[in-house]
């Protein structure tokens, strides 16, 4: 079930939540996650200054399956002090693999609107893995130069012998054909090879 962080629970809040909803029946996607992106999510506001959501969202199965190239991302344009852009799931992983700072942003932002706390739990493990394996990079917040964290510890690197883990193309495709079946009326065929999540 979608779960909204108790830290946003302001009337701003509700506008964000509206415009999630337009944004899934505009666009016939399921959002799984959605936090604030701007300088509102880090309470260093300027004051008049619009609030912008970030999202990661899954389409139906369809979507996938199509041979014509379908745009991966959304973009909202401001409304009512709002504008947003999301990323599709797929999309998501594909920057993750690469530990993308943006998506880390997102990941940590201290207000999260709207989250599916199930399947996000299991995109932060894979994110941490994914930070890990790129550890020799230092990713800092614009503010700092502290290690970046995934969730509430921060990753750090590990001794130059050690082969830290990273998810592999097949753990990716587990977890994105799961999602993706999960938020479709589809069915899932009996012949998909299942490969363990980790």
């Amino acid at each position: 079930m979608a779960t909204r962080n108790r830290l946003a629970t302001s009337a701003m809040a509700e506008v964000v939540l509206a415009s999630l909803r337009s944004a899934e029946a505009e666009h016939d996607v399921t959002v799984l996650f959605a936090c604030e992106s701007s300088c509102h999510g880090q309470g260093a506001a300027m004051p008049g200054g619009g609030y912008h959501v970030g999202f990661i969202h899954v389409h139906r199965l369809s979507w996938y399956l199509s041979i014509e190239r379908s745009c991966d991302a959304i973009e909202c344009p401001s409304r009512d002090g709002v504008a947003m852009s999301g990323w599709d799931l797929r999309k998501a992983l594909r920057l993750l693999r690469h530990a993308d700072l943006t998506l880390l942003q997102w990941l940590n932002s201290p207000v999260i609107y709207l989250e599916h706390r199930e399947i996000m739990q299991r995109f932060r493990r894979l994110a941490a893995e994914a930070v890990s394996r790129g550890s020799h990079r230092r990713l800092t917040r614009p503010h700092d130069t502290h290690e970046f964290p995934v969730g509430n510890e921060p990753r750090r690197a590990p001794p130059a012998h050690q082969e830290a883990a990273s998810p592999t193309s097949e753990h990716l495709d587990a977890f994105l054909s799961d999602v993706i079946w999960r938020f479709d009326a589809g069915r899932r065929p009996s012949s998909l090879r299942r490969i363990p999540l980790p």
